[in-house]
């Protein structure tokens, strides 16, 4: 018991002085444009929508992804870090993991 209070102790301890965990995490959902923007529908039971900040090159390759999609969705899957700003969010994207032809929302599939 004491050694696991222990080994607790340290990570804890570790995670403390490095300034806490990584505050990327991944996203995954159905690219949307939105005006000059690019919008991710989070393939979530509230389908959260943010708004992407995308590092460069990305942008041309979500463009292209989109004009050949043949009228079909496109699925993300991204790394990046969620802001809430004004009753909205943004991700601020680091990497675009994937992209892929078909949407990840439940309904969609019946």
């Amino acid at each position: 018991m004491h050694k696991r209070r222990g080994c607790a102790a340290a990570i804890l301890a570790l995670v403390w002085a490095s300034g806490g965990a990584s505050a990327d995490d991944l996203f995954q959902g159905t690219l949307m444009p939105v005006g000059a923007q690019w919008q991710l529908e989070r393939c979530n039971a509230v389908k959260t929508r943010y708004r992407l900040v995308l590092p460069a090159g990305a942008d041309a390759r979500l463009e292209q992804a989109w004009r050949l999609r043949s009228g079909h969705p496109v699925q993300l899957t991204l790394l990046g870090e969620a802001v809430a700003e004004e009753g909205a969010y943004r991700l601020e994207v680091r990497e675009v993991r994937a992209l892929l032809s078909g949407s990840c929302h439940l309904e969609s599939l019946f």
